[in-house]
């Protein structure tokens, strides 16, 4: 998301061959461009959940967000902090069963691009910028 934007946007970005297909599966999120390939990528928008970003998540507190990733597939959920977050997130359980968070709110399929392939080891990176 960028400035006062009110959802998010969950994107993967990789080099020229990875695609999403259109209507991927089970999620909550709307799907945005399906060529994942550069600087747009392909992306879910988190419709629905207006307090995924921006000053509607400050205001809420936060929230938290999780992605599973295998060679099948990503999927990334998120719950706002005075939400239903499941028991095994909220007190930061050693083990989770993601199959009991319900529907991700983005899902990609490994069908037309092969994760393994495109994409390795993730880094968080937090970007707070302070105005005047």
């Amino acid at each position: 998301g960028v400035n006062d934007q009110s959802g998010n946007q969950i994107t993967l970005h990789s080099a020229a061959g990875c695609r999403m297909p259109s209507g991927t599966g089970p999620m909550t999120g709307s799907e945005g461009s399906l060529d994942c390939e550069g600087n747009e990528g392909c992306g879910i928008s988190a419709t629905g959940t207006a307090n995924s970003y921006g000053p509607s998540f400050n205001q809420n507190g936060g929230g938290f967000y999780a992605m599973e990733r295998n060679n099948n597939f990503i999927k990334v959920w998120f719950w706002p902090r005075q939400g239903d977050v499941p028991s095994d997130v909220l007190n930061s359980a050693k083990t989770v069963d993601t199959d009991a968070w319900g529907t991700p709110v983005a899902f990609f399929p490994n069908t037309q691009c092969n994760l393994q392939q495109f994409f390795a080891a993730h880094n968080i990176i937090i970007n707070l910028t302070l105005c005047e």
